[in-house]
């Protein structure tokens, strides 16, 4: 369900953007290091992001070192190093990525999620004991979203909310170095914008689902019923920007709240253009 927060890159200075790059690449090295090579499968630019933003809750100057790549093992890249935010992330990344698999197995008896999840087991259980609360409630909130799709919810904010509130505890700061007010602001930025992700989400599917069968709160709550997916889905393409619009603004207003000491260019250009842009390439289709 991730893939949608990403940097609108043209408009990144060629620095900023080889910083971000460098925590990105600092994940995949902190999953492959921490938790095992398959793990680095499961690297994103979501929580590369939120990697980031953590940081930059901070002053400070990252450790950053010129390593090779197992994509590019010839060209040395900037990766950060030995960093709280990354290592944090990262096994917030394993979480999600086990549970997905278990999913994808348990709905569409997918055979390689299956494997992949038994290779990726071992590591799971690392982080699970390192985070034992966060991950019962990850765990507990992808099973009410179950629950609610199997029941075949119509209402797009509450089969909205597990998500929400999934993402508000990954991103619930777990140090105890920032104020409570500025942990507040970003609780309520992170809920925001996991509503945010599921309901773009849904729109994103609406087609395949439609074809599939499979449950997606859109076609129940617009009552779907057969008719032309294409002038369906421009039947509800208002409804949907207003939602993800209006969503975005309270995303915006929780972030301006934050204390962001460092990076503020690369995270203005995640929040008041990477995501819309996300938004826009999904909306036109």
């Amino acid at each position: 369900m991730f893939g949608y927060i990403k940097p609108d890159k043209p408009e990144l200075k060629i620095k900023e953007y080889q910083h971000f790059r460098s925590y990105y690449c600092g994940l995949c090295k902190a999953l492959g290091k921490n938790l095992g090579q398959v793990s680095r499968f499961t690297v994103s630019y979501d929580l590369a992001f939120a990697a980031l933003l953590f940081a930059s809750l901070h002053e400070g100057r990252d450790e950053i070192a010129p390593e090779r790549c197992i994509v590019d093992p010839i060209h040395k890249k900037p990766i950060v190093k030995n960093n709280r935010f990354v290592d944090y992330t990262a096994d917030m990344n394993v979480i999600l990525m086990y549970h997905k698999l278990l999913d994808d197995w348990h709905n569409e008896h997918s055979l390689p999620a299956r494997t992949v999840a038994v290779v990726l087991y071992r590591s799971f259980k690392s982080v699970k004991s390192k985070y034992p609360d966060k991950s019962c409630y990850i765990a507990n909130k992808l099973t009410e979203l179950d629950v609610l799709e199997k029941a075949g919810c119509s209402v797009v904010d509450e089969a909205a909310e597990p998500f929400a509130g999934l993402l508000r505890e990954i991103l619930t700061y777990p140090w105890n170095d920032v104020p409570a007010e500025q942990c507040r602001h970003l609780q309520d930025m992170a809920y925001d914008l996991g509503r945010w992700i599921y309901i773009l989400d849904a729109y994103d599917d609406v087609e395949k689902d439609a074809s599939s069968g499979n449950y997606n709160p859109l076609l129940l709550q617009f009552n779907y019923e057969g008719r032309d997916i294409k002038e369906f889905k421009a039947g509800i393409r208002e409804w949907v920007e207003f939602n993800l619009t209006y969503t975005l603004s309270r995303v915006e207003e929780s972030y301006r709240l934050l204390d962001i000491k460092r990076n503020k260019a690369i995270l203005d250009n995640f929040i008041y253009l990477g995501l819309y842009k996300s938004m826009s390439e999904v909306l036109k289709v």
